[in-house]
């Protein structure tokens, strides 16, 4: 399976791009894809899948093989870019187990063409269903995320603030289940009081439909309302300005 892609670079040249796309042939899975561009350079794809680690010795702690006995197979764990067959980029993820049935990455590692592996990303801490709780950058800047509406959203974002810092200033059950968006923001708010020096992102939301206000680390906050089909209908700023506005419309039929 595969495309080609035609287009004109500023010269007015035809630019042809073809790629071909390479799937496991028991779960369908995308296993490689290979594109060759009009410069006759060819980049490739490689991903590579539990059951892959598993079969190439590749499965620290028996990690994979658990995955694999409760079905789960689906996540990339490794993808390696080649150029002209000349590796570029490797990506994993290592996996973990932090809690019963979840499966989760514990750690983002990448390796530039001959330089030795880096970890770029560490998860810290996750809920009991998986949700991320800290994560800590390369630059060991920690982000926290508090999850509400009984764990289905993310409603704060605090970076350079670790998770026990953070819940300790916010009421666990108004975030699960808040009044009203106002009650939840005030709640929010919290967190910029008491954590001066991290930057403080807040969302509220109407579950099942989006986002309805997010309150930038400045105290700014951007409201969004939707129509009557869940659609987004209006963004305004803090001031009750219109910032953005939709307008949805039926195409009418053709008359012949």
């Amino acid at each position: 399976m595969g495309k080609d892609i035609y287009e004109y670079d500023a010269a007015g040249r035809l630019l042809r791009t073809q790629t071909e796309y390479q799937y496991d042939s028991d779960y369908y899975y995308l296993k490689s894809s290979i594109t060759l561009n009009s410069r006759n350079e060819s980049i490739r794809q490689n991903y590579f899948y539990p059951n892959d680690m598993v079969t190439a010795g590749r499965d620290p702690g028996n990690i994979y093989q658990q995955m694999i006995n409760r079905h789960i197979i689906g996540p990339v764990v490794e993808s390696i870019t080649l150029k002209n067959n000349i590796q570029q980029v490797l990506t994993r993820k290592n996996f973990f187990n932090p809690h019963p049935d979840v499966f989760v990455p514990q750690s983002i590692v990448s390796k530039i063409k001959t330089l030795p592996e880096e970890t770029r990303v560490l998860f810290n801490r996750y809920s009991a269903n998986g949700c991320v709780l800290e994560q800590q950058m390369a630059a060991n800047v920690k982000e926290t995320y508090l999850w509400g509406y009984h764990s289905q959203y993310p409603v704060a974002k605090v970076v350079g603030g670790d998770y026990n810092s953070a819940l300790q200033h916010v009421s666990q059950s108004i975030l699960a289940n808040p009044a009203n968006d106002q009650a939840l923001r005030v709640e929010l708010n919290k967190l910029r009081t008491n954590l001066p020096d991290a930057q403080v992102t807040t969302f509220t939301y109407n579950p099942l439909t989006g986002v309805t206000s997010e309150t930038d680390p400045a105290g700014r906050t951007t409201y969004y309302e939707y129509d009557d089909f869940g659609r987004l209908k209006l963004v305004k700023d803090q001031s009750s300005r219109i910032l953005r506005q939709f307008d949805y419309r039926y195409q009418t039929a053709i008359n012949q």
